[in-house]
Parts: structure tokens; C-alpha cells; sequence
């Protein structure tokens, strides 16, 4: 079954996505940021427990995700909802040029990099046609949109499916311009 849909960007072009092909499926495993992950995941689960336990509310977002994505079997959009931990999207260039110390760079595949390095805000940002930080998404039509600018020799880019914990969200309602991090809430 072939399924399309169309985003307007924020150039106000369409976006047709019927015409996306999947090239390729790697499964991207890391035991040590896996591991590191997990730590962070119980530092977050005990600060969280201690806001409730003070009286006050963590806001879930488990009406934020999409449907169609929580329908999908063996692909819960929702991984725990206590933590606010999703399956989220990250779009980005199919190949990045890594730096060696002698001057020269290598090309490797994006996800090979990030396979074993993880994300890291330090080297996004606009200077790699991204925003700043790491840009996640439930939508996979968001991520493509960072992506396809970004395609390699063979025309192809790279979507990953990332396991985020959210914990306790800061919602605004308007811009916070030159916050780095969120207000103490």
C-alpha cells in the first residue's frame, strides 16, 4: 500500500511525500550510550518522583503523539508516559565529512557517526542546516524536511528513529529568543 501526504514547509513549498523511497533499514544500537541512557532515564524518573511527591504536577504529553504512530504494532509512539518518553524522529544529511587531526576529513555515513557518538547538540545547529540543539519530531515529515536538504552522491538522506525521555516539559506560549535553557519551572 503507498501512502502520500503533503507538507507545506516553512517556504510555504509542498512537499509530496508519495515519492520517498526507503533505500535502506539499519538498526542502530550502542551499548555503552544505551547504557548511559538508561542512568540518565532513573536520574529523571527519581527528580520526577520528587515534584510529585512535593505536590506539584509533571505535564504528560501522551496526547501529543500521533495516533496513526501509536496504532502501529511493535512501534509504540509511547515507550512510558511517567517519563514522557517517546519514539521521536531526527532528520540530517545521509554523510558527514569527520575531521582528522592532520587536517584532511573523511566521509562517512551520518548514522554511523551518531551510531556511535550519539547526538550531540555541539555539532548541530545552523551551521549544519539545522536548528540548535537536536531537533526531534513525531512527525517523520518534519524530519524529512531537515533531511532531504541534505542528500548525498547517490540523491538519498537519513531519517533516524530515536528513543527520547522528555521528563518535565516547560510550555510556552510565545518565543523565549535567546533562552538557552528553559525557565525553572
Amino acid at each position: 500500500m503507498q501512502q502520500s501526504a503533503k507538507v507545506v514547509a516553512d517556504t510555504k513549498r509542498e512537499h509530496k511525500l508519495d515519492r520517498l523511497q526507503v533505500h535502506r533499514v539499519v538498526r542502530v544500537e550502542n551499548p555503552e550510550k544505551f547504557e548511559s541512557y538508561q542512568r540518565e532515564r532513573t536520574q529523571i524518573r527519581s527528580r520526577l518522583g520528587s515534584t510529585r511527591a512535593a505536590g506539584h504536577t509533571v505535564a504528560q504529553l501522551e496526547e501529543h503523539a500521533p495516533t496513526w504512530l501509536a496504532a502501529k504494532e511493535g512501534f509504540p509512539a509511547v515507550l512510558e508516559s511517567g517519563l514522557n518518553e517517546f519514539t521521536l524522529w531526527h532528520g540530517t544529511a545521509a554523510t558527514i565529512d569527520i575531521p582528522n587531526p592532520e587536517g584532511s576529513s573523511e566521509r562517512k555515513e551520518t548514522w554511523e557517526v551518531l551510531g556511535r557518538h550519539g547526538l550531540d547538540e555541539r555539532v548541530g545547529g545552523k551551521t549544519n542546516g539545522g536548528l540548535d540543539g537536536v531537533d526531534l519530531t513525531d512527525t517523520s515529515s518534519k524530519a524529512n524536511q531537515y533531511a532531504s536538504q541534505h542528500k548525498n552522491d547517490k540523491g538519498w538522506h537519513c531519517m533516524l528513529s530515536c528513543r527520547a525521555v522528555m521528563g518535565d516539559p516547560f510550555m510556552t506560549k510565545k518565543p523565549l529568543k535567546g533562552f538557552r535553557r528553559p525557565p525553572n519551572n
